[in-house]
């Protein structure tokens, strides 16, 4: 069977690029797709997240959720499959962190609920979720990994992390709350 694939913005838009996708499969068979829409070609521009859901293996996607605001970078989405839920995670302006949850595998999301608490303990400059995926590790345990989250003047997270030893992740506890 022969298949040929479009983009999921398969028209001009009002956004330059589309950057930092994030695809994850669901235990019943969907794709959820989220993935950066920014207005010019900058980590800094004004930047939309849109998530995308498909129930025919990618043939078609549809428009769940846009998230920002005119004047806002909203950056870095973490989708995490797990079991009928789906979690998504993400950044404000590089300094707060959000975190939605779908309790219908990816076809709505819930209100917005901000977490960037659960990063405090790691003094930062910046804060990103990803480009990454996460893991949920059991319970109300998400398990991610950051960019970003360095100790004040730090070169960068590759310096920061041959320091410790080890690599750089974030547990987050008590996402089983609204």
């Amino acid at each position: 069977m022969e298949r040929s694939y479009v983009s999921v913005e398969q028209v001009r838009t009002e956004y330059d690029n589309y950057r930092i996708p994030v695809l994850i499969a669901t235990e019943a068979g969907a794709l959820i797709a989220a993935y950066e829409c920014r207005k010019w070609a900058s980590d800094w521009a004004e930047i939309d997240i849109k998530v995308t859901f498909s129930s025919d293996g990618g043939e078609s996607f549809s428009e769940v959720l846009r998230i920002g605001r005119e004047g806002e970078t909203v950056n870095n989405p973490v989708l995490i499959a797990d079991g009928g839920r789906v979690h998504l995670l993400y950044c404000v302006n590089y300094r707060r962190v959000f975190y939605r949850r779908s309790e219908d595998g990816g076809k709505t999301f819930g209100k917005a609920r901000e977490i960037t608490a659960a990063f405090d303990k790691y003094p930062h400059t910046v804060v990103a979720t990803g480009p990454s995926h996460g893991v949920a590790a059991g319970g109300a345990l998400l398990v991610i990994g950051a960019n970003g989250v360095l100790p004040i003047g730090a070169q960068s997270i590759v310096d920061y992390c041959l320091k410790l030893g080890k690599p750089l992740i974030i547990f987050i506890n008590g996402m089983d709350k609204e």
